[in-house]
């Protein structure tokens, strides 16, 4: 109830929603889909753009709670039975494809395909700014990267700062690393 949406096939398949807006062709499409899920777990999203927290048409629910995905394909793939601890809420995905399969919460990426390749992303407290940031993160969290393709690889690292071009672009794990500059190596790391 309370929801507004604007485009084809917009919150299509939603059931049990409240206070959404959804603008833009699939978006939202799959969001509530369980009829036996109470409203109040998927509610309060803004998703604008094509496939913008389009959700997974697969048998796990997808809810997700104060959210917001502007960009084509935004969030699009946030799936429920990937959340660490079945909640996907206050993430912030703006840009083309930006946090593509965020399913963690407390993220904002912003960018080109920040955070794109990160399948089934699990991660909380992430940063994320620049074309290709974070690209492949999967569990990290309470990282800080900013910067193009910085922290490109990175996979599960936690607590670091990398800014710069090219950043940690190899990085795969490492954790309280601080990285500033263009290409700088840690010590902590395992690339």
């Amino acid at each position: 109830t309370n929801n507004i949406a604007i485009g084809k096939d917009v919150l299509y398949s939603t059931v049990n929603a409240a206070g959404n807006v959804a603008i833009g062709q699939e978006a939202m499409y799959y969001v509530g889909r369980s009829s036996s899920d109470p409203a109040g777990d998927n509610h309060s999203n803004v998703a604008i753009g094509y496939q913008a927290m389009k959700g997974t048409a697969g048998g796990s629910r997808t809810q997700g709670q104060t959210n917001v995905a502007i960009g084509y394909q935004a969030m699009a793939e946030f799936d429920q039975a990937d959340a660490a601890d079945g909640s996907i809420e206050k993430n912030v995905c703006i840009g083309w494809g930006s946090g593509y399969y965020n399913s963690g919460k407390d993220n904002t990426f912003l960018g080109y395909a920040t955070a794109y390749n990160a399948i089934s992303l699990t991660g909380y407290s992430n940063v994320g700014i620049g074309t290709l940031a974070m690209f492949k993160l999967t569990s990290g969290s309470e990282n800080i990267v900013i910067g193009p393709n910085c922290g490109y690889n990175l996979l599960s690292g936690d607590r670091n700062v990398v800014i710069g071009s090219r950043a940690a672009e190899n990085l795969a794990t490492g954790d309280k690393c601080v990285m500033i500059g263009y290409r700088p190596v840690c010590a902590n790391a395992d690339s």
